[in-house]
């Protein structure tokens, strides 16, 4: 892991543009010290922001990210304490996340930048750093994996059906789905339903297809459990949630954008490096 970027906390937020290079992973490290009466949460990591030359790759708060890091990895960091040493960090793959393959090719007339917003964060804080690691890697730039934010809200009691109109959909996230007064969630692919399950049973079933040692309130619906990220191709979800009151359910959503240009250009670039490293 390299660090690229450090910025104190005070700063309230901080953007970052990317060198030139092959990363296999993106890494924010929030490290700090609140003051007194002030203990940091997930939440006040606030919001982070991947854009590729003006589009958003990723667009979600830090916390999902870290919840996420927790079910598709090891132990995701969150360490937290009244008036003292709190840190926190998240994993940003360069893929998706079971895919070890893929990674992000970032060339001389790419605009890549993180932009993270934390003044919450910053409000609570005595002192500490922000900062950026990337991994480098040698790999083939075959997809984008993005990730965007959609919420759903009911006004009291009863279902709330609609289409997700975005293709190639990889995962569909929930962050506490019973605590938003969800009960029951129906998902349809290709006209046919493949989840038709009360949220109670599908947090089950994601705890124990992820490999999760102790129950969490994120789950993870997973279009490609082969890993084979082909099966996302074409993928466009509807879906049908059950409220039992007013609420807000926090959805997310994953999908993948194939870009062979880039294919062809990060396997000239690996290429080129690796014919470097053993001249």
């Amino acid at each position: 892991m390299k660090l690229l970027y450090s910025v104190p906390v005070s700063n309230q937020s901080a953007t970052f543009y990317l060198p030139v290079g092959l990363y296999g992973t993106l890494q924010v490290e929030y490290d700090v010290v609140t003051s007194t009466g002030q203990t940091m949460t997930r939440a006040d990591a606030g919001n982070i922001l991947l854009n590729w030359n003006g589009e958003d790759i990723i667009n979600v708060d830090a916390e999902i990210l870290n919840l996420l890091d927790n079910v598709y990895g090891g132990v995701a960091e969150a360490s937290f304490q009244t008036a003292g040493a709190n840190r926190m960090t998240v994993i940003i793959p360069c893929g998706f996340w079971f895919d070890s393959t893929n990674a992000y090719y970032v060339n001389n007339k790419d605009r890549v930048y993180l932009k993270l917003d934390f003044s919450s964060l910053s409000a609570k804080c005595s002192s500490g750093n922000i900062r950026i690691y990337a991994k480098p890697k040698l790999g083939v730039m075959n997809y984008i994996h993005k990730i965007i934010k959609r919420s759903v809200i009911a006004s009291g009691a009863g279902s709330v059906s609609d289409v997700i109109p975005i293709n190639n959909v990889a995962a569909i996230y929930y962050k506490n789905p019973s605590g938003a007064n969800v009960s029951e969630i129906q998902l349809n692919k290709d006209d046919e339903t493949f989840v038709d399950s009360a949220v109670k049973n599908l947090n089950a079933y994601s705890d124990w297809i992820h490999l999760l040692e102790s129950t969490n309130n994120t789950i993870a619906v997973d279009l490609c459990e082969s890993k084979d990220i082909r099966e996302s191709v074409g993928n466009q979800l509807s879906y049908k949630y059950t409220f039992t009151g007013a609420g807000t359910l926090e959805q997310y959503i994953s999908f993948i954008v194939f870009t062979p240009l880039k294919a062809a250009e990060s396997k000239q670039f690996a290429s080129l490096k690796l014919t470097k490293q053993s001249a």
